[in-house]
């Protein structure tokens, strides 16, 4: 069994404890899902991932999806094309997952940065709802792996205060906010525990396809998925 299967498999029991965040399924019949996000988003895999569980399992549904996701943007830059790629998408659902370059890749907390974030993910969420009505979901960022760039020692301690302003947005805007640092972070400590060379980010900050897996899956547990 390969390392990536075994690593999917892993995903897929932790994933199963996971619990909802909806009393019933958050996705609607003919609802338009746009992915905001960085590069972690442009890969298009978790949401090819949660595209394809959707077409197989609710074609009735007729859901459409976008990915909004751009190379090394950061939620303050972000706003300069929230107008184009996600407005005028006409989107019933809008998902926004910032913060792996926002947090500048520091050991430490930067609070100017910090700010910066919270800023633009304050005003990404105004300028959405002031001309859509679609849902907004905040998702966490992921993690790094500093076992594959030990440049990136501390950072994961760094994106943990990015998590939590996340959730205090979510608190104070009243919005749903899916943690996917938290999930990916357990499992490659307890894959790296077992064994020497395990991970599922490769590069240090770009999930794998078992990694993407995980934050797929998260999210459709989180959106009243029965798994």
């Amino acid at each position: 069994m390969s390392r990536t299967i075994r690593a999917a498999a892993a995903v897929l029991l932790l994933i199963a404890s996971a619990a909802s965040v909806y009393g019933k399924p958050f996705i609607q019949p003919n609802d338009r899902v746009v992915f905001l996000g960085d590069s972690i988003t442009a890969q298009k895999l978790y949401t090819r991932y949660v595209e394809d569980y959707y077409t197989a399992f609710h074609p009735e549904w007729k859901v459409s999806f976008v990915n909004a996701g751009v190379g090394g943007d950061r939620s303050s830059a972000a706003v300069n094309r929230v107008q184009k790629d996600v407005i005028e998408q006409k989107p019933t659902v809008v998902t926004i997952c910032f913060a792996m370059n926002d947090a500048a890749y520091r050991p430490t907390v930067d609070p100017e940065g910090l700010k910066t974030f919270s800023d633009g993910m304050k005003q990404l969420i105004s300028m959405i709802r002031q001309k859509t009505g679609a849902r907004i979901v905040l998702l966490t960022t992921t993690c790094v792996d500093a076992q594959k760039n030990q440049k990136l020692t501390g950072y994961n301690d760094t994106l943990a205060a990015f998590v939590e302003e996340t959730k205090k947005i979510g608190k104070s805007e009243k919005l749903p906010v899916i943690d996917l640092h938290h999930p990916m972070l357990k499992q490659l400590e307890k894959g790296q525990k077992a064994g020497p060379g395990f991970t599922l980010i490769p590069d240090a900050v770009h999930p794998n396809e078992a990694g993407h897996m995980l934050m797929a899956l998260t999210i459709l547990k989180a959106w009243g998925e029965k798994m």
